[in-house]
């Protein structure tokens, strides 16, 4: 019986060891001299700022993360001559903040949520980000729940500025300009509530907001 309470008393008094989130840079002067690279070093938590420059690949995101422009809207994704280029949220609680996304008209410039749900993205926040001539700015999948994408602005889409499926997102405080389909588009698919709130939206060549599903909250667009 001794040797059982010294045995607990000792577990109970062992040191627990806390990961702390960690701060990582990505440029051209900085250990990480793209934003793929530091993927592979990032753990849940982290946050990933990048310096002002061109990066021209496709990112897979899979861990909860903040990734951030250093100074909004010149960290650059794609190179506008036909790169990839896309944002790819794998996973839930994901920042993105504040990207210029260049032209690319066969991809969006952020995707969120995968073809299964072992691809689910909850919880993400995309915001102040700005996306000029993708395919869409923003696309959600069926896979995606409670997202916000708020502050960016997306002009010259060449089918709609956002395309929404999934369930329970805000969309909301948006400039959308120039889609060549619909500004925000709203499946069948989705479901409610739904928010779609203070976006501003012009020059759409079909509209500016069309909804196919119930559920949702307009105000203010």
């Amino acid at each position: 019986m001794r040797n059982v309470l010294l045995l607990a008393t000792l577990l109970f008094c062992a040191p627990i060891t806390i990961l702390k989130a960690k701060i990582l840079y990505v440029g051209a002067d900085e250990q990480y001299k793209t934003i793929s690279a530091v993927m592979w070093d990032v753990s849940p938590g982290d946050t990933i700022i990048v310096r002002d420059g061109v990066y021209d690949k496709s990112i897979n995101i899979i861990s909860p993360l903040t990734l951030k422009a250093e100074h909004r809207h010149k960290a650059i994704i794609g190179d506008g001559i036909g790169t990839e280029g896309v944002f790819k949220l794998r996973c839930s609680n994901v920042i993105i903040d504040g990207f210029k996304f260049m032209d690319n008209p066969d991809w969006p410039g952020i995707a969120l949520g995968g073809l299964d749900s072992s691809k689910m993205a909850m919880n993400c926040k995309i915001i102040n980000n700005e996306i000029i001539n993708r395919k869409n700015g923003i696309r959600f999948s069926t896979f995606t729940k409670n997202c916000l994408v708020d502050n960016n602005i997306i002009t010259g889409s060449t089918e709609d500025g956002i395309i929404h499926a999934g369930e329970s997102h805000t969309i909301s405080n948006n400039r959308i300009e120039g889609s060549g389909a619909c500004g925000i588009q709203v499946f069948e698919i989705s479901m409610g509530p739904i928010s779609i709130m203070g976006n501003t939206l012009r020059l759409s060549v079909s509209h500016g907001i069309e909804i196919r599903s119930s559920g949702i909250t307009l105000k203010n667009n």
